[in-house]
């Protein structure tokens, strides 16, 4: 019994969301029992209802079902996403930047450091971005110093959220307190680039 909730627990969280009578096919067992196993799932607070599809032949409801921590997470794109869209929408290229630049501010929360070598700008750069879950690092060469993002910390919300992308580039300004320029973007393609790449400019 354990093993066929898991079975299904794994399944909802690689597919986002299911009904009772999808399972029903993909497990090849009776809608019933697969309503058996999501009662079971839902009072364990593992999976929640979060809406309702046409129903079946007998009048049933097919209600959709989805794990807790995945609902809530696209909660917070949803929002997120209202969040951007207010501060974006309707606005000039340079209100954009503004408010994005604002955005970028509030995020790298750091105290001046332009007394400092551009290294120790770097190196305290990194850190911040490695705290707000960038998988940050920075390499010299020959030309200009780059900066290395190897995660995105929003990857759904970035996704249909180009101004993301703006707002780390304003971000690692504000925080190298230098002007910079994204030169490559990671991609989920294979032989793509894996890291969103910065160039410092002088």
């Amino acid at each position: 019994m354990q093993n066929t909730r898991q079975r299904i627990l794994d399944y909802l969280d690689n597919n986002y969301q299911s009904t009772a009578l999808e399972l029903s096919h993909v497990f090849q067992m009776t809608p019933a029992n697969v309503r058996h196993h999501l009662n079971v799932l839902e009072e364990d607070h593992k999976i929640e209802v979060v809406g309702r599809s046409d129903a079946d032949g007998r009048g049933r409801p097919n209600l959709i079902y989805m794990p807790i921590k995945q609902s809530k997470e696209q909660g917070l794109v949803n929002l997120s996403t209202a969040l951007i869209s207010t501060i974006t929408d309707h606005r000039s290229k340079k209100q954009k930047e503004v408010q994005l630049r604002k955005l970028a501010t509030q995020l790298g929360a750091k105290e001046s450091n332009e007394n400092q070598s551009i290294t120790l700008r770097l190196g305290t750069a990194v850190q911040r971005l490695n705290e707000l879950g960038y998988k940050s690092h920075w390499e010299a060469h020959s030309d200009s110093p780059r900066i290395f993002l190897g995660n995105c910390p929003y990857p759904e919300l970035a996704e249909n959220n180009t101004e993301l992308c703006e707002m780390d580039t304003y971000l690692i300004e504000d925080l190298v307190e230098n002007n910079v320029k994204m030169i490559d973007k990671c991609s989920r393609n294979p032989g793509d680039s894996h890291h969103c790449i910065f160039k410092v400019i002088s």
